[in-house]
């Protein structure tokens, strides 16, 4: 925060317009549905209810609802997009994985954590 401070008086940014306790008070109203996903997913898991992946899952339907029918930010359209473009990350994800698996499986069957250490590591020093 001081560094910020420091910037916007060096700088010399416009003060905004000073807030008051209404205005604190229905920006908290405003944003009181995006502000209980943390709750949902904290609450979800401290109380044993869900799992962290199923703390997950459930913070993301809720978003999506609250998205769709409280904000009105999404619709159907962007939805289908957003679920395209997030089996396009996992698929990349996952293909990562798999080429790590394979690399890891080839390794191991060629030896070559056992062999590292005895080529580059390897002496080829006497004792007199």
């Amino acid at each position: 925060m001081a560094i910020a401070i420091a910037q916007a008086y060096k700088r010399q940014y416009p003060k905004g317009t000073p807030l008051s306790l209404s205005t604190i008070w229905t920006t908290f109203k405003d944003a009181s549905w995006g502000l209980m996903t943390p709750v949902i997913i904290l609450g979800g898991i401290f109380s044993g209810i869900f799992t962290p992946s199923e703390a997950a899952v459930v913070a993301v339907n809720y978003a999506m609802l609250v998205s769709l029918f409280v904000y009105r930010d999404l619709n159907l359209p962007q939805i289908y997009k957003l679920l395209i473009r997030s089996a396009m990350t996992t698929a990349v994800i996952m293909l990562v994985i798999a080429m790590s698996a394979v690399l890891s499986w080839t390794l191991s069957s060629w030896q070559v954590p056992g062999q590292l250490p005895k080529r580059c590591c390897h002496s080829p020093r006497t004792r007199t």
